[in-house]
């Protein structure tokens, strides 16, 4: 069975200067991924070469082992920084747009938890709300692979992390394919199950995610999550195999739980925590200890 994506050889130049060189990698279908990596280490060219608004120098983009195909044929839906959504048109429009009618863009605007009026245009939101209308629109297109490009870089950490806990939820329930691009890499991980690192253009690391975090010895990713993986985030979304949930995972001597192990370095604080069938990836302090009791709710 042939992959959703295969990435052969992909190298990409701006000016004389090599932007990609030589990224290979293939993504199945329902598999979800993060990438990372510094500015300018080529994550959103990568990501425009993938839809097909931008053509390589070198190497093959394969969707379904087809090369070449333009982007309405893809089966990919982006979502940018800037979210780009339509100013002339109002909320409802911009979903409809790929939902196919009003019924079935008010569901998609449902499903992601939109709460404002179907009426109202972009420059009349919030940035959390534009982030939500911007993920209904693209995922109303019923794609088989979603990309992100930092789409939640300018929302505040608690919004963020909601956002993140609605896209974790409906990757689970739909099966999409993601490639999520993210500087904001301490959050990100809750809902990636594989990592690729990318250094001055180069594919440097490709893997799952526990075992990239603990047993790589690059030092260019060691560099990255010295400067970019923080502790003392006692709440925050996560994923469990009963389908994500926004949860919390509390220190208590009474608790049912256990935490199970660090995923992460010994600087990097990415437990894993296991109360009955749940088990629970969280970020939290690092003077955790494998062992600990623990307790895991539902934040509310």
């Amino acid at each position: 069975m042939k992959p959703l994506l295969e990435v052969l050889g992909l190298g990409r130049s701006f000016s004389g200067r090599e932007v990609l060189r030589e990224v290979s990698f293939r993504l199945d279908s329902g598999e979800a991924a993060i990438v990372v990596g510094r500015s300018g280490a080529g994550k959103t060219t990568l990501l425009r070469l993938l839809a097909g608004l931008d053509v390589p120098d070198r190497g093959q983009v394969l969707v379904r082992g087809q090369e070449g195909l333009p982007p309405p044929q893809r089966d990919m839906q982006m979502l940018f920084q800037d979210l780009a959504l339509f100013p002339h048109l109002t909320i409802l429009e911009n979903v409809r747009f790929t939902a196919g009618s009003d019924q079935a863009a008010r569901d998609w605007l449902a499903r992601v938890g939109w709460s404002g009026r179907h009426g109202d245009r972009p420059d009349r939101l919030s940035g959390g709300e534009r982030q939500r209308v911007a993920l209904a629109r693209a995922l109303a297109g019923k794609p088989a692979l979603l990309l992100l490009d930092e789409p939640f870089l300018n929302l505040d950490p608690p919004a963020r992390r909601e956002l993140l806990a609605e896209l974790g939820r409906l990757q689970f329930e739909e099966g999409f394919a993601m490639l999520y691009v993210t500087h904001h890499l301490e959050e990100a991980l809750l809902v990636g199950r594989r990592l690729l690192f990318l250094e001055q253009g180069e594919l440097a690391l490709d893997g799952p995610l526990p075992l990239v975090l603990e047993q790589s010895a690059n030092p260019a990713f060691a560099r990255f999550l010295d400067g970019h993986v923080q502790g003392g985030a006692p709440a925050v979304p996560v994923a469990g195999f009963a389908g994500p949930r926004a949860l919390r995972v509390l220190a208590d001597p009474a608790g049912e739980g256990r935490i199970e192990g660090r995923l992460m370095g010994p600087r990097e604080c990415l437990w894993l925590a296991r109360q009955g069938e749940l088990w629970v990836r969280f970020l939290g302090p690092a003077d955790l200890q494998e062992g600990q009791p623990v307790r895991v709710e539902d934040e509310g």
